[in-house]
């Protein structure tokens, strides 16, 4: 195969959050293989439509997805979702090199399918962001993205006969929403306990509350954690006020609530072994229906 010229290359630009691995890959037009940091993220990270990259074929579908899931974490949003800018403290790097705004990243030589390309490769660093999440924007986000999916599983949760042959609930008195809170916890609950599925698919290796929702209507689950997550998720967006609870009969010592609650802002789990024994609760049988509504194992 004749070697490709340099100026004919295609240029390929890899976005990845280096906390969370998370990585996506793009087709960038020739014209900014040579384009300063600043306009390679507003072109191609804080693009408001990731999705219009797939149907343009400058993207898998999978690497749009991810691109979605990178904004999330990458930039600061509004209680509508809609993006800010890229977090205070956040670098950009070219391995361990940190990339200035106004200058363009190196390009490195790769192949792809044996066809010589160019590679824009760039790791966004959050190690540094102080400010929370705003976890109203990043909820409302990933609800308005899968909404549907959502409603459909909250519905099948709770509109179903329960084993004492109670009538779906009414949102109408405090018994009612008792009871509908019941039967979503329970749906929850109920999928496997597994970890198996961050090995398979997209290889999340833990999932937000929105990503354990659609893994279990996969027919998969997740761990305790990600349970309460996705419990709170839909809480959430269905208007129930609720609130984390860190520890439970297992946990001893000092709660290292500061810590826990950075695990999640950043979903930065290095090094958190030690700090996360505090998730771990004994399990138990879920109390009959006739009962008050059971929390599923709580984080």
């Amino acid at each position: 195969m004749p070697t490709q010229p340099h100026a004919q290359r295609p240029v390929f630009l890899r976005w990845t959050d280096s906390l969370t691995g998370r990585s996506c890959a793009l087709r960038a037009a020739d014209a900014h293989a040579s384009a300063p940091l600043g306009e390679l993220v507003e072109k191609y990270l804080a693009v408001k439509r990731p999705r219009t990259l797939a149907d343009a074929g400058l993207a898998l579908p999978e690497s749009a997805s991810d691109l979605l899931a990178i904004q999330d974490l990458v930039f600061s949003l509004s209680d509508a979702g809609d993006l800010l800018g890229a977090q205070p403290g956040a670098a950009f790097r070219n391995g361990l090199r940190e990339l200035p705004a106004n200058l363009p990243p190196p390009k490195t030589d790769a192949e792809l399918d044996g066809v010589p390309v160019w590679l824009l490769d760039i790791s966004i660093d959050r190690s540094e962001v102080e400010s929370p999440r705003n976890w109203t924007g990043f909820a409302r986000r990933r609800w308005d993205r899968n909404r549907t999916a959502f409603q459909d599983f909250v519905e099948d949760a709770v509109s179903a006969p329960s084993a004492d042959s109670c009538p779906p609930p009414s949102l109408g008195t405090a018994g009612g929403r008792v009871e509908f809170l019941r039967r979503l916890a329970l749906a929850v609950w109920r999928a496997p306990f597994e970890n198996y599925s961050r090995f398979i698919g997209r290889k999340i290796p833990y999932k937000t509350g929105d990503e354990t929702v659609l893994n279990i209507i996969a027919g998969r689950g997740g761990i305790c954690s990600e349970k309460v997550q996705a419990l709170k998720f839909l809480t959430d967006e269905l208007g129930f006020e609720s609130r984390w609870v860190f520890a439970g009969p297992g946990a001893a010592g000092a709660l290292p609530a500061d810590r826990l609650r950075d695990i999640l802002d950043r979903l930065d789990f290095e090094g958190a072994r030690p700090d996360m024994r505090h998730w771990q609760l004994s399990a138990s049988p879920p109390p009959s229906p006739a009962t008050s509504w059971p929390a599923p194992a709580s984080s």
